[in-house]
């Protein structure tokens, strides 16, 4: 499934629905969908660099997308928790 931009925040809710339901796979595939579709959200971002990090092991990429998303919201203390 393809995420059109005006659609990432509707998709990222429902990657969070999924999360926490406890359907993690679709949650991380959501979460990716979105970010490659151009969502430069540091929320959006955040997430997915959780994902990549605690589901995929690609520790460095998700600290990366961690890091971007506390740079560009650097007074969201929720940016600095993942």
């Amino acid at each position: 499934m393809i995420v059109e931009r005006g659609n990432f925040e509707r998709e990222f809710r429902r990657g969070l629905a999924a999360w926490r339901l406890g359907r993690r796979d679709e949650a991380a595939e959501t979460f990716r969908r979105v970010v490659e579709a151009g969502s430069a959200d540091p929320r959006h971002l955040s997430y997915h660099g959780l994902m990549l990090a605690a589901r995929e092991h690609e520790e460095r990429a998700g600290l990366d997308l961690c890091e971007r998303a506390t740079l560009l919201r650097p007074d969201d203390h929720a940016m600095h928790i993942n």
